[in-house]
């Protein structure tokens, strides 16, 4: 019942509404935690296949294996470490495809040529626009004295600033 354990360490880390994807195997889904379910823009997604997890705010993000490993990331997870060098808050990643222009309430829909049509949960962008993945990434210095990203966090999904 991978279902319940999915629903419950949402439930545990997220009191209010957070992004995730979520991994099957026929469909990738950008969808909402509400507190209780995961939605999409029709509705409720059914997750008994759901083998992999990312669920994310500002705050923290939950990932989260069918197996039973979960990891929670947020920036208390990192004070502590002694490698821990800085932050860069202001990373951001291109999502596929440009904004057809159409709705489902608070969703938009995309569409690129390779993976077709798919609905982000964020509203009216403007057709041909982009979306983003928001992130944090977090530096370390190695042993051989060099600082580079250790680890990265998403945080949200936005419109691309023009």
């Amino acid at each position: 019942m991978s279902e319940n354990k999915l629903i419950e360490a949402a439930k545990q880390e997220f009191k209010t509404e957070s992004y995730a994807i979520l991994y099957a195997p026929k469909k990738c889904y950008l969808a909402l935690f509400d507190g209780e379910k995961f939605v999409d823009e029709n509705g409720e997604i059914e997750i008994k296949d759901v083998y992999e997890a990312r669920i994310f705010n500002s705050e923290k993000e939950l990932r989260w294996l069918s197996s039973g490993e979960t990891a929670t990331l947020s920036d208390a997870n990192f004070v502590n470490e002694k490698e821990f060098v800085d932050k860069n808050e202001n990373q951001k990643y291109l999502l596929w495809g440009q904004s057809t222009g159409k709705s489902n309430g608070n969703w938009t829909q995309f569409a690129e040529a390779r993976i077709g049509a798919f609905f982000v949960p964020i509203a009216n962008v403007a057709d041909k626009d982009y979306a983003q993945f928001t992130t944090v990434e977090y530096l370390k210095e190695f042993e051989d004295g060099n600082v580079a990203v250790f680890e990265e966090r998403l945080t949200g999904i936005s419109e691309v600033e023009k």
